[in-house]
C-alpha cells in the first residue's frame, strides 16, 4: 500500500535530514567563519563536537489535503547519531493541543495557518535553524 505519513516521515529522518556529506571547498561560501567550521556546516546534519555546535534535533512537519498535521522529531547527539527515539504527534490541522508543549512546533503551526500551505510539507529547515540556535546557546551558557 501507499506509505503513511510515519513512513514518510521516519524516511525523510532517515535519508535527507541525516546527510552529513559535506560540499566540496570550492562551493563554499564566505561567511567570515573559520574554513575548516565553513565546511562542517555545509552539510545537512551537521556535526561538529569540537566546536560545540550541530543539529540538536531532526524535525518533520507534514500537512496533507485533508489539513491532518503529523510531527515527528527526534533528538541528536554531539556526534550526529540519533540519541532518543522518534516522537510522533499527530492532529487535526489547527487543532493541536500538543503544541503547547513545543514553542517550536507552536510557532510553525500558526506559520502554516493559511489555506495556500495545505499540501504535503516537510519543514526540515527550520528544524536544523533551531538545532543551531539552541546548541549555540548551550555552548554559550556553559
Amino acid at each position: 500500500g501507499a506509505p503513511t505519513a510515519r513512513d514518510l516521515a521516519l524516511q525523510l529522518l532517515d535519508g535527507v535530514l541525516s546527510d552529513t556529506q559535506r560540499a566540496p571547498e570550492a562551493d563554499l561560501p564566505d561567511t567570515g567563519v573559520p574554513r575548516p567550521f565553513e565546511r562542517a556546516l555545509s552539510s545537512v546534519l551537521v556535526a561538529a563536537p569540537e566546536a560545540r555546535y550541530g543539529t540538536v534535533v531532526q524535525t518533520v512537519l507534514l500537512v496533507d489535503r485533508k489539513g491532518h498535521m503529523t510531527f515527528a522529531e527526534r533528538p541528536v547527539g554531539p556526534d550526529g547519531n540519533p540519541s532518543g527515539p522518534v516522537r510522533f504527534h499527530e492532529a487535526p490541522f489547527g487543532e493541536a493541543p500538543w503544541t503547547s508543549r513545543s514553542p517550536a512546533v507552536a510557532a510553525v503551526a500558526r506559520a502554516l495557518g493559511s489555506r495556500t500551505t495545505r499540501a504535503l510539507v516537510a519543514m526540515a529547515v527550520v528544524a536544523t535553524a533551531l538545532g543551531f540556535v539552541l546548541r549555540r546557546r548551550g555552548a554559550a551558557s556553559a
